[in-house]
């Protein structure tokens, strides 16, 4: 059961980690045209003081404060949201990867008639297409 929840939860990591790559971002972002702005203006200065102040570079250095631990964060939620699956992908594999170790431990199911698998090969390709109306099987022929 412990499995089961956790599943449950992976949409949520998912998304947080996807709100906190989008706000890291556009503070990465602020952080730099703050820099940028103000390096620039340093360099338009015409009274040729090349002393460095530091009361006219403080947000310049609280930008530069700001761009290492953004930019560590957003590789890693970049990560996280690459490889942590969302709960239906998760489903996915543990459903599937339960069928297939039930499938290898059976040896009846090696038994069945080809019938059978197609008919199940075709019903599970139904689901795998989105866009694709559900097979109806009312008006299907024998095509032996």
């Amino acid at each position: 059961m412990n499995e089961i929840y956790w599943i449950t939860r992976l949409d949520s990591i998912h998304y947080l980690s996807v709100g906190v790559l989008v706000i890291a971002t556009v503070l990465l972002f602020i952080a730099s045209i703050v820099y940028l702005v103000n390096y620039h203006s340093q360099e338009e200065r015409e009274d040729g003081l090349n002393e460095w102040d530091k009361e006219e570079w403080k947000y310049a250095l609280l930008a530069m404060k700001f761009f290492k631990p953004t930019a560590i964060t957003m590789i890693v939620t970049a990560l996280l949201i690459t490889f942590v699956p969302t709960k239906k992908d998760a489903l996915l594999i543990w459903g599937i990867g339960g069928t297939i170790d039930y499938v290898k431990s059976n040896p009846t199911i090696g038994k069945l008639p080809d019938k059978v698998v197609t008919a199940l090969d075709k019903w599970v390709d139904s689901f795998n297409d989105d866009d694709a109306p559900a097979h109806d099987t009312t008006n299907d022929k024998n095509d032996e």
